[in-house]
């Protein structure tokens, strides 16, 4: 709401969208984002303070995210 000074997050203050610009492994169909990568929540709830790099593979847990064909 930009009357509070707050954009592009959702009513419980979530980021709606994201920008990541290195090589991710996004989650498989069904799968939670943060079930996927647990550390995600934090870095939300933080404004992005802590756990900078819950996005990494070694942040993920495995077999919760998409492997692209070679």
């Amino acid at each position: 709401m930009p009357a509070e000074g707050r954009y592009y997050k959702t009513s419980t203050n979530l980021p709606w969208a994201l920008l990541i610009t290195d090589v991710w492994k996004w989650p498989q169909e069904h799968i939670d984002l943060i079930s996927a990568y647990p550390l995600f929540a934090g870095y939300a709830e933080n404004a992005g303070a802590v756990n900078t790099t819950w996005y990494t593979e070694e942040n993920a847990v495995a077999d919760t995210y998409y492997l692209p064909e070679e």
